[in-house]
């Protein structure tokens, strides 16, 4: 039972997992369920309130593999890949060394530790990706980490690419790894940066697949907490994501004093009263858009939903084309491309991206068939709602 102090609640929430062939979740998996959040004092992350119904609902998504971010392989994906690979070489030597990889979804990023040089081991919950590992010619365990299979073996490096926002004890989930570096070894950690979304009073990064919402700053205390010291730790320099290179300290550190505590939190609160404003704003543009009779896009739709309302009459667009045609619980438009809007145009397109919004957005305005189509990013709304936001 959660002792902290709820900070931010949905009694009922969209159930996101990935995408599907309908508007409805998988069978026995609901469309909505409830959400909680609360601050955890010793290092400030936002963690969500463990909750029964959700877990086993997530148990089962894993199982078939459903995923919400990259998959890290194909043309759209890759970068990701690439980036955090170069973050990784930039720490470590990768010939000669050997590299387990927690949640190794497809296996491209084996593929290319072990194209490197590199030996490489994968562990991976989602059986549905287990085709694609005898296509990258690479060895994973199928299951949940910590494994059996690898509880005798030592590695030069341990790798977490969006995985850790996942877990409900990521301090077990650290101590597992650093029972398998080897001496001397690296811990590489990518979480998404939640930052922007908190000091935006923007609660669409809430999903309940995450259980921590990580900034620089409290990553790095996470790190610290369980004895790791921080070699590096900054933004990827493709897409919106964390990185963090740690090895064992000598000494676990003392993490109980009062500097390591409330510093990092101290603008939580101004900033989760102004979500209210911020989920309204979306809720009443619509509704003054829908009075005129316009009409609304939403890129990134998985973003968007928990500031949106399923009964509104919207268009999806997204340029990954692994999700056309797919859906969104509880929402029933389908997943379109850039070229759909091109042919059937709308008034107003709403972007709920920061990492890419304004890349979208330009790439609209570029389009003679766009250029009277309104564009509003998630991201303007800093100046649009100054004077509500009170500067979060």
């Amino acid at each position: 039972m959660n002792i902290y102090k709820v900070v931010w609640q949905f009694s009922k929430m969209p159930f996101l997992v990935g995408y599907n062939s309908c508007p409805d979740n998988p069978e026995g998996v609901p469309n909505n369920l409830p959400f909680e959040l609360f601050i955890e004092p010793q290092t400030g992350v936002l963690r969500q309130t463990k909750n029964a119904a959700v877990d086993q609902a997530l148990t089962l998504m894993y199982e078939k593999g459903s995923v919400i971010g990259p998959a890290m392989e194909g043309s759209v994906h890759k970068s990701y890949c690439d980036d955090f690979l170069s973050f990784v070489s930039e720490h470590a030597q990768i010939a000669g060394n050997s590299f387990l990889e927690i949640g190794a979804g497809t296996g491209y990023l084996l593929s290319q530790l072990q194209d490197q040089g590199a030996v490489a081991l994968g562990i991976e919950p989602g059986a549905s990706y287990s085709p694609n590992w005898d296509r990258y010619n690479v060895d994973v365990i199928q299951g949940m980490f910590p494994h059996t299979n690898v509880a005798e073996k030592k590695f030069d490096c341990i790798l977490s690419y969006a995985v850790m926002e996942h877990i409900v004890d990521y301090d077990q989930f650290l101590y597992s790894q650093m029972k398998l570096l080897d001496k001397g070894g690296i811990l590489f950690v990518s979480v998404p940066d939640c930052e922007p979304y908190i000091r935006a009073a923007d609660p669409s990064c809430f999903v309940h697949e995450h259980y921590s919402y990580f900034t620089r700053d409290t990553l790095c205390k996470a790190l610290r907490k369980v004895g790791l010291d921080v070699v590096a730790c900054g933004s990827a320099n493709y897409g919106g994501a964390l990185y963090a290179a740690a090895v064992k300290s000598s000494s676990k550190i003392n993490f109980g004093g009062a500097e390591s505590q409330g510093k990092e939190s101290n603008f939580y609160p101004e900033c989760f009263e102004n979500m209210l404003n911020f989920k309204a704003y979306w809720l009443d543009r619509y509704e003054l858009l829908k009075s005129n009779n316009k009409t609304v896009g939403v890129y990134c739709p998985s973003r968007a939903l928990n500031v949106l309302a399923s009964s509104m009459q919207l268009r999806f667009f997204d340029d990954d084309p692994s999700v056309y045609g797919k859906y969104l619980p509880g929402f029933e438009s389908p997943i379109e491309a850039f070229a759909d809007l091109e042919e059937k145009l709308v008034d107003e397109v709403w972007v709920f991206s920061y990492t890419f919004g304004e890349l979208i957005r330009q790439k609209l305005k570029n389009s003679s068939l766009l250029n009277k189509v309104t564009v509003l990013c998630v991201g303007d709304l800093e100046t649009e709602l100054s004077g509500q936001m009170h500067g979060c």
